[in-house]
């Protein structure tokens, strides 16, 4: 096994899934993706993240309303 790889293993399998749901749909009255419910911002800055953010992140999108799907 490679020098790290096992970090690497580790990191992985206690990363912090993501809640994208494949509806990327933003509602401009919220700024809301429409399936996850996050930000722009904090899409883009999902893989940035360590797992103590990313958990931050998920504990306000539960406080966040369901964006209603509009055509």
């Amino acid at each position: 096994m490679p020098c790290g790889s096992h970090l690497l293993k580790a990191s992985i399998m206690h990363d912090v899934p993501s809640p994208c749901t494949g509806v990327c749909r933003v509602d401009n009255a919220t700024g809301y993706c429409l399936g996850c419910r996050r930000t722009m911002d904090e899409i883009a800055e999902w893989p940035l993240l360590g797992a103590g953010a990313k958990r931050a992140v998920l504990a306000r999108l539960a406080g966040r309303a369901v964006p209603s799907f509009r055509k």
